[in-house]
């Protein structure tokens, strides 16, 4: 009888081997240096936070945002393969309803269908962007171009 599965290994035997490996994954990520992503100019993981502290930009539901990144016009230089566009370019989106429905959308839709909403994305998004370090003026950009809207 073998015992190649985990769940069938004597407890002394699984309390070892699976300690032993959770500290070495835990020296790894200690030992792991940021990655060039998130080097990259325009990236901030405070922005980011801020942005899902925001409502929605179409409705005004607050929980459970998500930041979307723009994908057309100016986010699409900074986009490549398995790379999406600089966190300057994030909106706050509901996860449940609106986020999905931009990402069936896709890139080449995307300024129209905000656009149906009287919401041009890449001017708040840089309006956000520019207000990055104070919340409060986030809620006033955004606030300001839901009434433009």
């Amino acid at each position: 009888m073998t015992m190649r599965r985990p769940e069938d290994w004597p407890a002394e035997y699984k309390a070892v081997i699976l300690d032993n490996q959770r500290e070495r994954f835990a020296k790894l990520d200690e030992r792991k240096a940021p990655s060039w992503r998130s080097k990259r100019p325009g990236m901030s993981a405070a922005h980011l936070v801020n942005i899902r502290g925001l409502e929605c930009t179409l409705c005004h539901e607050r929980r459970g945002i998500q930041c979307r990144h723009l994908k057309s016009d100016g986010a699409k230089r900074e986009r490549g393969v398995f790379l999406r566009a600089t966190d300057r370019w994030a909106l706050p989106m509901c996860a449940l309803e609106h986020h999905p429905a931009v990402e069936r959308i896709g890139s080449r839709r995307e300024r129209e269908w905000f656009a149906a909403f009287g919401i041009d994305p890449h001017a708040l998004a840089q309006g956000l962007w520019n207000a990055r370090h104070d919340p409060i003026k986030m809620e006033f950009v955004l606030r300001e171009h839901k009434k433009q809207a």
